[in-house]
């Protein structure tokens, strides 16, 4: 159907964006961006935290190697995609950090690193502590520390989040080729 509408389909070229009312009458998005899972979900990530501030609403999200769902609650129309694909480079990795901070995925990162670092008490040396108690003095310590920026766990956590899980030097070299595109190649389909 997108080819017969387009005469093309997405590649690593060409974005194609198609938003939708479901059957609950949520507004959805989907960005269709063959980039792969660790672009994309980094990509998604700092697009939400745009969206959510930006509109004061519960977005849900999720993506997949070939491309991001955007469900936005509570909206009828949906934003102006050219300010959504327009987002500046060094924006980005701030939006990506803020979000970051308070996403699981900062925490079970967080757990992983201080562990390693020796930083979570063990109970008895040789044995097994129980994942709950790993992950509350993780928690309580991430607490302690989250303030704390240049904490070396922290940096670490970031560093592994931002370079390890998800491909942020890829992420910047496609927003600066979407930049340098003015949208010509961003097809919206309704």
């Amino acid at each position: 159907r997108q080819k017969a509408q387009l005469g093309f389909l997405p590649t690593h070229q060409q974005i194609v964006v198609e938003w939708f009312q479901d059957e609950m009458s949520d507004l959805n998005i989907v960005i269709h961006a063959p980039f792969g899972g660790r672009v994309n979900a980094c990509w998604a990530l700092a697009l939400i935290s745009s969206l959510e501030k930006q509109y004061q609403t519960e977005i849900r999200w999720s993506y997949n190697d070939d491309g991001i769902l955007i469900r936005l609650l509570a909206m009828v129309e949906p934003p102006a995609l050219e300010q959504l694909f327009q987002i500046p480079v060094h924006e980005i990795e701030h939006l990506l950090k803020k979000a970051l901070t308070v996403s699981p995925l900062f925490a079970i990162q967080f757990r992983y690193n201080a562990a390693r670092a020796l930083l979570l008490e063990r109970s008895h040396p040789g044995k097994r502590i129980p994942l709950w108690l790993q992950r509350l003095r993780a928690a309580d310590l991430l607490e302690t520390v989250r303030d704390l920026q240049d904490f070396p766990i922290i940096l670490e956590t970031y560093r592994s989040c931002l370079e390890d899980i998800f491909d942020l030097p890829a992420l910047f070299k496609l927003i600066k080729n979407i930049c340098k595109l003015k949208l010509k190649k961003l097809c919206v389909l309704r």
